[in-house]
C-alpha cells in the first residue's frame, strides 16, 4: 500500500474525532458498529503508513494519537507515543534545518506537536519521556503571514509549559531523585531553580505579556494561564521522591495553591468544557489526591475548602460516564463538605475537638486510598503523595 492510498485520511479522522467527542459529551447516541468500522479503517491505514518515514505519515499517525487520547485505555496512546517519537528522531525532527523555509517551519511545528504529545502521555502515566530536552535543537513555532499571531503565541506557551512540567517530573518526581540530590541544600536548590523557571514562564508568556486586549479579556485564556501556573506549582511542591516530607510553610502553600488551581480550572471549564481525554482525567485524580492530602494534613481552611470541593465535584461530574472513579470521588467530597457544614452550624462543633477531628480526617484518608486502590488510578509519581496520606492515617 502506498502513502497515496491514504487519501481522505484527514477527513476520516475529522469525522471520527468529532463523532467520538460528541458521544463522550452525550450530545449524540453512540453507534458501536459505525465507530468500530471507522476505527478499523483508520488502524489499517496507520499500520500501512508506518513503514513510510515521511513527514506526512508522521502527521497522520499524530492525528490518530489525538484520537487515542479520547480512549479509556491509555496503552494505545503510549504505543503511538513510542512510534511517533522514534519516527521523529529517525527523521531528524529534533534538529532544525539550517535554511529558512516553509518546510522548515512545518518540520518544527510537527516536532513540537510530537514533543507535547510525549510530555502529555508519559507525564500522565508517570513514565520516562522519549524526547530529552538536552538533545533538542528546534526553533519554537513562528507566526507566518497566514497565521493568527495570538494562536501561535499560545501554542508556544503550551510547549514551554510542557517543557517545564517535564523538568519538574524529571528532577523532583524521578524515583532516584534522592540519590541524585543527596543533601538538603541540593534539594532546595532544585526546587528554587524550578520555581524560577515557572515564574519566568508566567511573566514572559502570561496574558500580562500580551498587548492584544482581546486576548487579555478572553475568560478562557485567562483561566487557562492561571490554572496552568498553579498546576506547575502543585507539581513542584506536593510530596515527591525528592521531598517526601513537607515543612509547615510548604504545606500551607500547597493547600492555598490547590484551592487557587481548582478555582481557575473551574472557570476554564465553565468557559470552555475540559477535554474528555484520559490524561485530563488522570490529572484530575492526581489533584484530588493533593486536595485529600491537604485536608488530612489540616493545611486548608475548612470554611474555604467547602467551595473548592464543590467546584471540584462540578468538574468531576463532567467525567462520570468516561471514568467511574469520578462518581466515587464526588460522593466522598460531598460527604466531606456536608460534614464541614454540619460542624460549622453546630454550636458544639465536634471538629474543634482534636481527637474527633483526627478521626474524621483519618476516615477521609482511608476511604480515598481505598477508592484509588480499587481503580488502580494515579500516575507513578503520585506514590509519595499517596504514601504521605497513608502515613497521616496511621499516625
Amino acid at each position: 500500500m502506498s502513502e497515496d492510498d491514504s487519501d481522505g485520511f484527514e477527513l476520516i479522522m475529522a469525522i471520527l474525532l468529532g463523532y467520538t467527542s460528541l458521544t463522550l459529551n452525550g450530545d449524540i447516541a453512540p453507534d458501536a458498529e459505525l465507530s468500530d468500522t471507522i476505527r478499523l479503517k483508520v488502524q489499517s491505514t496507520i499500520e500501512n503508513i508506518k513503514q513510510f518515514e515521511t513527514l506526512d505519515s508522521v502527521y497522520k499517525i499524530l492525528l490518530f494519537g489525538l484520537l487515542a487520547l479520547l480512549d479509556k485505555d491509555p496503552q494505545v496512546s503510549w504505543y503511538l507515543d513510542g512510534v511517533l517519537t522514534r519516527l521523529a528522531l529517525s527523521l531528524g525532527l529534533d534538529n532544525s534545518l539550517q535554511e529558512s523555509s516553509g518546510e522548515s517551519e512545518w518540520r518544527n511545528r510537527l516536532f513540537w506537536s510530537i514533543y507535547t504529545y510525549d510530555r502529555t502521555v508519559a507525564g500522565a502515566l508517570g513514565r520516562p519521556f522519549a524526547l530529552d530536552d538536552d538533545n533538542v535543537d528546534v526553533a519554537f513555532p513562528e507566526a507566518q503571514i497566514s497565521d493568527d499571531k495570538e494562536s501561535v503565541e499560545l501554542t508556544t506557551a503550551l510547549v514551554k509549559l510542557r517543557a517545564i512540567e517535564g523538568r519538574i517530573i524529571k528532577h523532583v518526581h524521578c524515583v532516584n531523585a534522592c540519590k541524585v540530590y543527596k543533601t538538603e541544600e541540593e534539594k532546595l536548590n532544585v526546587i528554587k531553580t524550578l520555581r524560577m523557571e515557572i515564574e519566568s514562564w508566567y511573566n514572559t508568556t502570561s496574558l500580562l505579556a500580551y498587548s492584544d486586549k482581546k486576548l487579555i479579556s478572553n475568560p478562557a485564556a485567562t483561566a487557562w494561564y492561571y490554572s496552568a501556573y498553579y498546576h506547575l506549582l502543585l507539581l513542584l511542591y506536593k510530596p515527591s521522591f525528592l521531598m517526601s516530607d513537607l515543612n509547615k510553610d510548604t504545606l500551607q502553600l500547597l493547600g492555598k495553591t490547590a484551592g487557587q488551581y481548582i478555582t481557575y480550572l473551574y472557570n476554564l471549564h465553565a468557559a470552555f468544557p475540559l477535554p474528555m481525554t484520559w490524561p485530563m482525567i488522570s490529572k484530575l485524580v492526581s489533584h484530588c489526591s493533593t486536595m485529600v492530602y491537604c485536608i488530612c494534613s489540616s493545611a486548608v481552611d475548612f470554611s474555604e475548602i467547602k467551595m473548592e470541593l464543590k467546584l471540584c465535584t462540578e468538574i468531576l461530574s463532567h467525567y462520570t460516564t468516561a471514568a467511574p472513579i469520578t462518581t466515587e470521588l464526588i460522593n466522598l467530597f460531598n460527604r466531606i463538605a456536608t460534614a464541614i457544614c454540619e460542624s460549622q452550624t453546630n454550636v458544639d462543633d465536634p471538629l474543634k475537638e482534636p481527637e474527633q477531628c483526627r478521626t474524621f480526617l483519618s476516615g477521609i484518608g482511608i476511604e480515598y486510598l481505598g477508592i484509588v486502590k480499587r481503580f488502580s488510578s494515579g500516575a507513578n509519581y503520585d506514590k509519595p503523595l499517596l504514601n504521605a496520606i497513608e502515613s497521616i492515617v496511621k499516625s
